[in-house]
């Protein structure tokens, strides 16, 4: 069973993802694949629901008018496709 605040960022990131605005995840640990190295210090960038960036913080360009989240630990990728 999942933690009760993954299930509130699942369905905040969804409502966001319907608008057009640009989302950004800032400052976490992403494992974006299970053989890859983590990025330590990473942003993921989703416009009109998809993910258009992801990488160190400092190499992905986030627009000011970007929703930010931040403060998040560690970002997993989905295994499925």
């Amino acid at each position: 069973m999942g933690h009760p605040v993954q299930y509130s960022l699942i369905l905040l990131v969804s409502t966001i993802c319907a608008s057009p605005a640009d989302l950004a995840l800032v400052g976490a640990r992403i494992y974006a694949a299970p053989e890859a190295s983590p990025v330590i210090d990473g942003s993921i960038l989703i416009r009109d629901g998809k993910i258009v960036a992801v990488g160190d913080r400092n190499q992905v360009k986030v627009s000011a008018s970007a929703t930010r989240i931040c403060g998040l630990k560690h970002i997993l990728a989905d295994p499925k496709p």
